[in-house]
């Protein structure tokens, strides 16, 4: 049942977040959306396959943020699957792109339960103090907090650190930084980093920097890897 559940959902996500993004000039809205296949293989011999969903409201600011992971190892490892699930919205100025907000988070991953949460978003890049510097460099980074969840299988509350920046060029870093913690057994912790350079606006070309503080099953092992791969953006 969780499979024909997580199909249908994927399936669904992925048909809507293929429709072009439109405006709507008598309301002054628009609707932002994106849908992405990566592929990419580790110097650890696994193969995974990403699909994810962006869609975003100007008016209401709401979004919804659904990523599907499906990793293959060739070590007689079993294959693992990650479904992930983020919503939120402004929670005081929703008249402009906002700095504080509300966001809740729903994950589920091979042979564990799904954990559900719900916290609070800070948008960086969108303070004043910043928010010139932000645009020249095409600089995007918050930070969310979770200090609320359905059970303390991963952690009893976390924190992530997401950044996006351009480098020089073409060429640009986007990541995060993950911080779990556990109330009897050690912290989590995990930095990711993706370089990207796009060779035109569907196709880009990526490698990938990811360590972790300790073995995790729904995200690795302990140490750093390193990985290189491809993103198909559909735009119109």
């Amino acid at each position: 049942m969780n499979r024909l559940i997580t199909t249908i959902l994927v399936t669904f996500l992925t048909l809507y977040g293929s429709k072009p993004s439109y405006a709507d000039s008598s309301k002054k809205s628009s609707i932002f959306n994106i849908n992405r296949l990566q592929a990419r293989y580790t110097e650890n011999n696994a193969l995974s396959f990403t699909q994810s969903v962006f869609i975003r409201s100007s008016v209401s600011q709401l979004f919804l943020l659904e990523v599907f992971e499906h990793t293959e190892a060739y070590d007689d490892k079993e294959a693992f699957n990650l479904l992930e699930i983020n919503t939120g919205g402004a929670l005081f100025d929703d008249n402009q792109p906002y700095r504080i907000g509300w966001v809740a988070r729903a994950q589920n991953a091979s042979h564990s339960s799904t954990v559900y949460s719900l916290g609070m978003q800070f948008n960086l890049s969108n303070l004043e103090s910043i928010k010139n510097l932000a645009r020249k460099y095409k600089l995007n980074t918050f930070v969310q907090v979770f200090p609320f969840k359905n059970n303390d299988s991963f952690g009893d509350y976390d924190l992530l650190h997401y950044y996006s920046l351009r480098l020089y060029g073409k060429l640009s870093v986007r990541g995060t930084n993950a911080w779990y913690h556990f109330n009897n057994e050690k912290n989590y912790v995990r930095a990711l980093a993706d370089f990207i350079y796009p060779l035109n606006r569907h196709f880009d070309v990526y490698t990938r920097y990811v360590y972790q503080n300790r073995d995790e099953v729904r995200a690795g092992e302990l140490g750093s890897e390193w990985s290189i791969g491809f993103r198909y953006n559909f735009k119109w």
